[in-house]
């Protein structure tokens, strides 16, 4: 995947919760690219989000230790 290529993404919650978005890719860490404490990786941008998918990420979010992302 490209940064700035636009995707859809299944998004599994807890409980059983899900819903498929529209998405960009913000950025890609390949493996190559991996160093300790800095894993492969991609991030989205999540777009067209309604109030329950929202509500949804926050709710997660609030009770999920951060994670840290280095560009």
């Amino acid at each position: 995947m490209e940064v700035g290529e636009p995707v859809y993404l299944d998004v599994y919650m807890p409980a059983g919760y899900r819903f498929r978005t529209p998405a960009v890719v913000e950025w890609v860490r390949p493996p190559e690219a991996a160093e300790p404490g800095l894993p492969a990786g991609i991030g989205f941008q999540l777009c067209g989000l309604d109030t329950r998918m929202r509500r949804l990420i926050r709710t997660f979010a609030r009770h999920r230790k951060p994670m840290f992302y280095v560009g």
